[in-house]
């Protein structure tokens, strides 16, 4: 039990200390950027992939175009 009161004893110093309040500062706003990471990378990674697939979708469509514009051509020749 000394050794609880203690670290209780001495955590209360550090967050008394003025020093140590810029420390815990900087802690939490680490904690709030790791937290919204945790939310907003899984987002970001569906969006991207929904992104991608429309754009393949664009390119195939343009290739099929290009490719029946060429054809008409040269059938035409």
């Amino acid at each position: 039990m000394g050794l609880f009161r203690y670290f209780v004893r001495y955590f209360n110093c550090f967050l008394m200390d003025k020093k140590a309040q810029g420390a815990v500062e900087y802690i939490l706003i680490t904690g709030a950027i790791i937290v919204a990471a945790i939310i907003f990378i899984p987002i970001y990674r569906e969006m991207a992939g929904i992104t991608a697939e429309k754009t393949n979708e664009s390119v195939a469509a343009t290739g099929k175009y290009a490719y029946n514009s060429v054809k008409r051509e040269i059938t035409g020749l």
